[in-house]
């Protein structure tokens, strides 16, 4: 099977009731779990730390993440029905960002259409205020919640302009159009480590991550 290597991207929502838009595009490498993507806003300012939205541009895009031994079920449901991705971010200060990922494949290329709805972000903390500088490297953990679902658990822990840390709790579902593959289940829980790195403005954010699947942890 020939896996994608590039990708477009329309990133889009609101965060606190002011909306955002960005497209712009990226590749990656479906053999390592490396990718780069690139985006420009078409309205201006954003209305929040790029820090919340720029992680988003990759963590996405797991098609280009292989398994240990060989193609992921995000890999293989490329030509097999796709896949869909809700995640849901629960910041300590209250807020929260509900995400929901679909992708469709045109000319060998992944498309992408992540739309991120944020809430209750208190006005001076360190989403809307730009207090969020970088995100700690993180490991997600995965496992069949049924036939056709993955849900994988994370933390994810930004450094803030005041040296302190800001963290949410992340769940996300994938659901898959058909049955995940045999066996799978029995290789469970799976772990991914994410290193992720944002440099951004407010008004164009490009992101560089690596993820690599395990599952020994010693």
């Amino acid at each position: 099977m020939s896996l994608p290597t590039t990708h477009d991207l329309h990133i889009f929502g609101s965060v606190n009731g002011a909306e955002f838009d960005l497209v712009g595009g990226g590749k990656g490498n479906p053999n390592d779990g490396t990718l780069e993507t690139s985006v420009k806003s078409t309205r201006g300012a954003l209305p929040c730390s790029p820090l919340l939205i720029g992680p988003n541009l990759g963590y996405g895009f797991y098609q280009y993440l292989p398994f240990p031994g060989g193609a992921s079920p995000f890999q293989t449901a490329i030509t097999d029905g796709g896949y869909q991705v809700h995640r849901v971010f629960k910041f300590e200060d209250g807020g929260v960002l509900s995400c929901n990922f679909r992708y469709t494949y045109e000319g060998g290329k992944i498309k992408g259409e992540f739309q991120l709805i944020g809430s209750g972000f208190p006005a001076g903390g360190p989403v809307m205020s730009g207090g969020l500088t970088t995100l700690d490297r993180s490991v997600a953990k995965l496992q069949c919640s049924d036939d056709c679902t993955i849900t994988g658990t994370n933390n994810w822990s930004f450094c803030t302009t005041d040296g302190k840390r800001h963290q949410a709790d992340v769940q996300t579902n994938y659901t898959f159009a058909k049955p995940l593959p045999a066996g799978l289940k029995e290789k469970m829980p799976i772990f991914l480590g994410h290193q992720i790195e944002v440099k951004a403005s407010k008004t164009e954010i490009t992101l560089s991550e690596k993820v690599k699947a395990f599952i020994d942890t010693v």
